[in-house]
């Protein structure tokens, strides 16, 4: 049997981003000032959901 752990699990936080950092980021990517990736991390926007705003809005 496996071993259960006494850590408390933590809830996800969804929505880091506001929607000016999600402007800011798509303007930077679109003006290739960073990468995608960079734009990512720099605006803490998960990628799925950048790639979602900024090529299908």
């Amino acid at each position: 049997m496996s071993k259960v752990r006494n850590e408390k699990i933590t809830k996800r936080e969804y929505c880091r981003w506001n929607s000016e950092d999600m402007d800011h980021a798509i303007n930077t990517y679109k003006q290739n000032q960073c990468g995608f990736n960079e734009c990512c991390r720099r605006y803490n926007i998960l990628k799925q959901t950048f790639r979602r705003h900024a090529f299908f809005k």
